[in-house]
């Protein structure tokens, strides 16, 4: 975003630069050196310097007598970088631009209809495909628009105390443009089953009271000890520079082939480290996490990148060649990049280290961070609002009155809702291929929602298994739920308790594709199967009312066969490490065998 809209690869103070020969023109750029990347173009350029001068915004200012090339005709080049023009009677005076995409108005067309609609007009033109001056949804031919091209076809609006959205929205009308009321935002109520659970479940959490960022002595951001070091191997911090890349190399027209070259930091890309920079970028995004209880030092940053095995960077390697100065700003980014990385798992290894002796079994409350009290809904269809609403009330009415659905599952196009009886809230949601629908919280994707068909049927058919004992799930929130940091940082998708009267099972399952996770059959996640018995022996002492059971389980939405082709093991030594394969009919009564044997 920097390079792209700012013209820099790094964070600078804000020039504004009084164009002296070119009255009127203000240049914008980030720093001394760099390129222009906006112009601000007003009749009092002179008095609007000594007002910013007066403010102390923080702002630099500066004049050039020398510059004669107006910036504002530059803005319609090909390889324009004019990004932003601020002076919105420049979009009044017969001046068009294919190029507007946002207009942001501050005070603007009190009583100026006419102005207003001029201006408006500047930025709903485009150019069109074929200089049709159409939309892609308005074609009049058969053309198949490239995916995302709704995006570049809109323009967006921001206003402060402007009174002429009603006279732009008629406007719109007149000329059949689509406005955002094609989006839509609903929500739907959810219905919690905590108060009728049977049984006291229980969670692993941090003891009440206890706070890393206040009661922990202040950490000073170092090399990594052994030990780190062993972590960060394990589940190493990967940046993927190559779609950076491509999308700043198209702004300057360079032809670079996708590579994925795995490249090292080695001393000469150090050498031109800008690390003032680099340390008042990390500070910045040190505060911005809250991380106050780390200390950094600015001396440790080169040591910590020298230093390889705990990351993976891709990036062709011809962009790696010391080469040329251009290429600095580059290295400078991916070290920074990478530092951020560092700072969070460092954060994240010494708090989940300090917390260990604290963790408990703790009872589940209503007021865990994995309930939700309602979704929202996005609809992007206007014609399809009507019968969405209808559809989102009959719903709301249903779980009013019965506080359930009235069937396991139902369907309106492509929105699944659906309600298993031993989840602890009710509806959950999974969208299929179709319109295009958001939901927040996310909803169940396709193997996620898989699972839970294979669990409910599990249990119709087999009632007796839970004749004495009792069943419970929930989803896991990332982030927010229970997570594992030993684990590279794991939140799997759901847990499922089973509660007897002496002994409580509870099972932490992740439905998904495994062809993602590292190549390596021992890779954390999977062997979380293993570890997790670690961490039931050292935390049964906190529970002596009953005995509590620890398993993780994998369930594959890969085939075996693909799975096994590509971790070159057999189905049978992903079994014994508790991964197993939802496209088998049994994959549930499996899992119940290794939790409960017979």
């Amino acid at each position: 975003m920097l390079k792209i809209v700012f013209d820099t690869t790094s964070t600078g103070r804000l020039h504004l630069v009084n164009l002296k020969q070119l009255g009127g023109e203000i240049g914008l750029r980030i720093g001394s050196d760099n390129d222009f990347f906006g112009v601000i173009n007003v009749g009092g350029d002179a008095e609007l310097i000594k007002n910013i001068e007066k403010g102390k915004t923080g702002i630099v200012t500066d004049e050039n007598q020398f510059e004669n090339e107006s910036l504002f005709k530059k803005i319609n080049d090909k390889n324009s970088k004019i990004n932003i023009l601020i002076g919105s009677k420049k979009f009044t005076e017969g001046w068009n631009s294919w190029r507007v995409s946002t207009m942001g108005l501050i005070n603007f067309a009190k009583g100026e209809g006419s102005q207003a609609i001029q201006l408006f007009g500047r930025g709903v033109r485009l150019k069109g495909y074929g200089n049709c001056l159409k939309r892609s949804s308005k074609l009049d031919y058969n053309v198949t628009p490239p995916k995302y091209i709704r995006k570049v076809e809109t323009l967006t609006i921001f206003g402060v105390k402007a009174d002429y959205m009603a006279q732009f929205k008629e406007y719109l009308e007149k000329e059949d443009i689509a406005l955002n009321d094609s989006i839509r935002e609903f929500k739907l109520p959810v219905v919690s089953r905590f108060n009728d659970v049977k049984d006291k479940l229980k969670v692993i959490k941090v003891k009440d009271g206890i706070n890393f960022k206040k009661q922990s002595k202040r950490l000073v951001l170092t090399t990594p000890t052994d030990e780190f070091m062993n972590n960060l191997v394990k589940n190493k911090i990967k940046i993927d520079y190559n779609a950076k890349i491509q999308s700043l190399t198209s702004t300057v027209s360079m032809e670079l082939q996708y590579q994925k070259d795995e490249v090292v930091l080695q001393p000469q890309h150090l050498a031109f480290l800008n690390l003032d920079m680099i340390y008042i970028e990390l500070q910045r995004y040190k505060n911005e996490k809250a991380y106050y209880n780390i200390s950094i030092e600015k001396t440790v940053l080169p040591e910590i990148l020298i230093i390889s095995g705990w990351y993976t960077l891709f990036i062709p390697k011809a962009l790696m060649e010391m080469d040329s100065f251009e290429k600095i700003g580059r290295i400078n980014d991916i070290c920074i990049m990478l530092l951020k990385n560092y700072l969070d798992r460092f954060f994240k290894y010494y708090k989940a280290q300090w917390e260990e002796p604290y963790l408990v079994f703790g009872d589940l409350k209503a007021d865990d961070n994995n309930f939700i009290d309602e979704y929202s809904i996005t609809l992007f269809n206007g014609e399809r609002f009507d019968e969405f609403e209808k559809l989102f009330e009959g719903i709301k009415e249903v779980l009013i009155n019965n506080r359930r659905l009235n069937k396991y599952e139902d369907k309106h196009l492509n929105f699944r809702y659906f309600d298993f009886y031993s989840h602890l809230y009710t509806p959950l949601i999974s969208i299929d291929k179709g319109i295009r629908i958001e939901v927040s919280p996310v909803s169940l994707n396709s193997d996620e929602k898989l699972f839970v068909d294979r669990l409910k049927k599990y249990c119709d058919d087999n009632p007796s298994a839970f004749t004495e004992k009792r069943m419970y799930l929930l989803r896991n929130k990332s982030k927010v739920g229970m997570g594992f940091f030993e684990a590279g940082n794991f939140y799997p998708d759901y847990i499922m308790w089973i509660a007897e009267d002496e002994k409580q099972y509870i099972t932490f399952i992740d439905p998904k594709g495994i062809m993602m996770l590292e190549r390596n059959i021992n890779n954390p996640k999977i062997q979380f199967c293993k570890t997790i018995k670690d961490l039931e022996a050292r935390l049964q002492p906190t529970c002596t009312d009953k005995q509590i059971i620890l398993n993780s389980f994998i369930m594959s939405g890969t085939s075996a066969a693909d799975a096994s082709a590509f971790y070159g093991v057999k189905r049978q030594e992903f079994e014994s490490r508790n991964v197993l394969f939802l496209e088998d009919d049994d994959c549930i009564e499996k899992m119940m065998r290794k939790l409960i044997p017979v």
